[in-house]
């Protein structure tokens, strides 16, 4: 199952953007943070923040989940370009914690899915989508019946792409 999914996910278009498409020509890196952390997830995350303000990269997440949202917030204060992958329609109106940042090319939103609402699926399709087009994978630390465990295990087995868990 998870095979015929990975391969299904990757095939799919993410025509609905906004925001500085010049981002995605730029090195990439994927993040990924489960739902519910484990302990001292936020510690390394502020680290790894750090490390990763200091490098010239993209970070692309769904900043979705409570770490990842914590992400996006450092990241932004640290002058970091984004991508935000949404399991959902694009915005109607750019958040006003991205306004900024936007308005001066740091910030692209891709919509990877139509559906108004979020989902565990869309969700799944967009945490996908970002692992096949980023060059670099970086997960928080994950339980082993975290959805992430899944995506970590089928690019860590089957693909080039770096990956590392903090």
């Amino acid at each position: 199952m998870p095979a015929l999914f990975f391969m299904a996910a990757t095939e799919v278009e993410c025509s609905d953007r906004i925001g500085n498409e010049e981002l995605f020509d730029r090195y990439s890196v994927g993040l990924f943070a489960p739902t519910e952390p484990l302990a001292d997830a936020e510690e390394a995350l502020c680290r790894w923040v750090d490390e990763v303000s200091q490098r010239d990269v993209v970070v692309v997440s769904g900043f979705h989940s409570p770490l990842e949202k914590m992400a996006l917030e450092l990241l932004l204060a640290a002058g970091c370009s984004v991508v935000m992958v949404l399991g959902r329609a694009l915005y109607k109106k750019i958040p006003a914690m991205l306004k900024k940042p936007f308005d001066e090319g740091r910030v692209l939103i891709v919509s990877a899915s139509p559906s108004a609402r979020h989902s565990y699926r869309s969700g799944q399709t967009r945490n996908w989508y970002i692992a096949d087009n980023v060059r670099e994978l970086v997960f928080m630390p994950f339980s082993p019946d975290s959805a992430l465990s899944t995506l970590h295990y089928t690019f860590s087995r089957y693909s080039a792409i770096p990956i590392r868990i903090l």
